[in-house]
């Protein structure tokens, strides 16, 4: 008498690691007065000064809290505080990928995205991100003040 063998159950194989989805939901032990509370003390860190704790409440409140209530402003702030850091290839990438989604704020994305391109000698990139300020505007930023920039980058 045969007997039925069930077949295996097809377990995927993992892939590369993906960038959690910034629309996930923050989990639901989470309240708003938690995050605010984190989201608080990296601003006032960053006001502060205190840039490397800054730095670490951000990345915090993104890591605890994907898809809360301030995900937007932490990463606001998270590149504020790589710029100011100096921390131009972080603050490069964190920059870029903001801009798509940036609404009001587009800008002073690029003109961020700019000037760290221009420390990391990215000149044409800089060029680019920097003229699509100016275009942009309220990035408080002259065409002669991008033309200065890319200059300086290429060393003229």
């Amino acid at each position: 008498q045969a007997v039925a063998v069930a077949a295996p159950e097809r377990v995927a194989e993992p892939g590369p690691a993906a960038e959690p989805a910034a629309t996930a939901t923050a989990p639901p032990t989470s309240t708003l007065a938690e995050q605010l509370k984190v989201y608080d003390s990296g601003r006032a860190a960053l006001k502060g000064g205190k840039l490397a704790e800054a730095e670490q409440l951000f990345s915090s409140y993104l890591k605890r809290f994907p898809g809360g209530e301030l995900t937007r402003e932490a990463r606001l702030s998270l590149l504020e505080t790589m710029h100011r850091a100096g921390k131009w290839a972080k603050s490069a990438a964190l920059s870029r990928s903001l801009v798509g989604s940036s609404g009001r704020r587009k800008g002073e994305l690029w003109r961020m995205n700019g000037e760290a391109l221009s420390k990391l000698k990215r000149c044409d990139e800089a060029a680019a991100a920097l003229a699509a300020a100016v275009q942009i505007g309220g990035a408080g930023l002259s065409a002669a003040e991008a033309t200065r920039m890319v200059d300086a980058c290429r060393g003229h």
